[in-house]
């Protein structure tokens, strides 16, 4: 039995709203890292040059991840439309090593920086979210997986399946041309005009 974590509407619609949701953040966040681009001071006396190139090459890091995140967030989009299972499956795998980074990241963060308040809360909000969104995802696949098992249970095309019917196509129900060869004879009747008898199937045809 598939668990539906959004009762207010199908599974489907679901993966679909939280699909654009995801792609929507993103954009947020890569915006705000273009800002960040453009307020940085490079000649800021308070960092020392590698300090500035370790933050230069983190911004750069984070904002790819970020357009990867929209990316991903289109593929989920349209696996959803599509009702893709190896797209929605991809996606999965795909976003379970995003949530490990972030989890990690999350952690030795807290455990080395002073790494608390807003910052904290926002990464533990996305965390939670990426959790719930994976778990809608794996839920929309197992309707997927089960609509398709259904399918094949029920296809006329597979003839005979353990426990279930025997299907036959209309097509095999149709009469099939005879192999035997056909035989010709002549006969005289009585009366009536010479006539021609065929065999095999049998067709006889005389006045």
């Amino acid at each position: 039995m598939v668990v539906n974590l959004l009762p207010c509407m199908a599974l489907q619609k679901g993966t679909m709203l939280l699909a654009v949701i995801d792609a929507m953040i993103s954009i947020v966040n890569v915006g705000t890292l273009v800002i960040g681009f453009l307020i940085f001071d490079k000649d800021d006396p308070d960092f020392s040059n590698g300090e500035k190139i370790i933050t230069l090459v983190v911004l750069i890091v984070v904002t790819i991840m970020c357009i990867l995140q929209i990316a991903l967030a289109f593929k989920l989009y349209m696996a959803a439309i599509n009702k893709n299972y190896k797209s929605c499956r991809l996606w999965m795998i795909i976003s379970a090593v995003v949530l490990i980074i972030n989890v990690l990241n999350t952690t030795v963060d807290t455990a080395t920086t002073d790494f608390e308040g807003t910052s904290l809360a926002g990464n533990v909000i996305a965390i939670i979210y990426k959790i719930y969104e994976m778990l809608v995802v794996y839920a929309f696949l197992q309707e997927l997986k089960s609509n398709e098992a259904m399918a094949l249970k029920t296809s006329p095309q597979l003839g005979i399946r353990s426990g279930s019917p025997v299907f036959t196509t209309e097509e095999s129900l149709q009469p099939q041309h005879s192999s035997y060869p056909m035989q010709t004879f002549n006969y005289q009747a009585s009366g009536q005009t010479a006539a021609t008898t065929q065999l095999g199937p049998m067709v006889v045809t005389g006045a």
